[in-house]
Formats: C-alpha cells, sequence, structure tokens
C-alpha cells in the first residue's frame, strides 16, 4: 500500500525531472506576487533579485508538528494524512492530471506560507462545525469551485464545494490519491 510521504515525494521529484528535462533548469518562479517572504524558503536554490526569479526545489523537513497549533486550536486530533502532506516538504504547490481533470496540489513554502495556511484550515475548520457537516481540510484545489478535501474522520479524499457537505468521494485515502495523479507542468495558481 503506498504511503502519503513516498507518493507526495514521488510527484514532487517528476515535478523537477520534468522542469528539467523541459527547461534545463530547475522550476522557477517570480517575486512579484502576493505571497509574504516569498524570497525567503528552504526550497529556494538560486535567488535573482534583480530580475526577481527564484529556483527552487522542494526541500524535506519532516516536521509532522506544523500544525500542531491547529489541533490545539481545535482541541481535535487531525488526521495523520494531513499531517504527512502539509509536513514532508518546503514547496511551491504543483498541477497534476488526474482522474477527474486538473488539479493543484497546495504545499507550503515558508513560514509566512504556513501561518497562512493554519488560518485558512481553522477557518474552515470552525465553518464545517458551525454548520455541522464533516470535518474535512483542503489539500488542493479542482476545477471550478471544487476544492480536494480529506476527511478528518478517517482521511477520505472528497471532492467539496466551499460552504457545502463533501459531494464526491475520490480514493479512500490520501496515499492512494497521490498515487493516481500524474504532474503536468502548468504554473501553480493559474
Amino acid at each position: 500500500m503506498p504511503s502519503v510521504i513516498t507518493e507526495l515525494t514521488r510527484l514532487l521529484d517528476e515535478f523537477v525531472k520534468k522542469t528539467r528535462l523541459t527547461t534545463n533548469a530547475l522550476p522557477c518562479l517570480t517575486l512579484d506576487d502576493n505571497l509574504e517572504d516569498r524570497d525567503q524558503s528552504p526550497a529556494i536554490v538560486e535567488l535573482d533579485r534583480e530580475k526577481e526569479l527564484v529556483w527552487w526545489k522542494p526541500q524535506k523537513h519532516g516536521d509532522f508538528s506544523l500544525l500542531d497549533n491547529l489541533e490545539t486550536g481545535l482541541e481535535l486530533p487531525l488526521h495523520r494524512g494531513l499531517k504527512e502532506f502539509y509536513g514532508a516538504y518546503w514547496s511551491e504547490g504543483i498541477c497534476c492530471q488526474s482522474p477527474i481533470g486538473k488539479v493543484e496540489l497546495i504545499q507550503v513554502w515558508n513560514k509566512s506560507d504556513l501561518e497562512a495556511l493554519q488560518e485558512n484550515l481553522l477557518g474552515h475548520a470552525f465553518m464545517k462545525m458551525k454548520k455541522r457537516q464533516p470535518l474535512t481540510f483542503f489539500i488542493g484545489v479542482g476545477s471550478g469551485e471544487d476544492m480536494i478535501t480529506l476527511d478528518n474522520a478517517d482521511g477520505s479524499i472528497w471532492l467539496e464545494v466551499p460552504g457545502r457537505r463533501p459531494h464526491r468521494q475520490l480514493t479512500k485515502d490520501l496515499a492512494t490519491f497521490l498515487e493516481n495523479l500524474e504532474v503536468t507542468l502548468q504554473p501553480y495558481g493559474t
């Protein structure tokens, strides 16, 4: 059975390999976006401030306690798959092709990004609790309004429109979901 970390590693390694084969360089992004401290990340390999470009490569950190503050705030344990997904690497998100179409997987770039992610996950969780819906946490986005979410109770992966109940189960667990993805070189966040 695949593991979350093994499958995430496969996807990130494949992304770097495909990028190098296509561009003869590491993945590159610009500094002119809205992410705070974009020029600070363990994933940065080279930084050109004059051109506002960053070449990067996912960097393992294996800190699965990154979401402990979220657990404390919610007063409940988070599913192990969620902790492994967000705690394995410092990385830009990546785009993939899946059986349901294009999927963008969220990753954590730096500590500022982690703080923003925690705030968003906490807000999402409070909304789910207020509406008495199953507690889910987003790990990516699909097409249209669909988010890719992990059910905190059993780790299953679902399509969900923000504010509504999950409407379509994709896989029984995160590792299987990741195993069914194929990396594309589409820019993340477009």
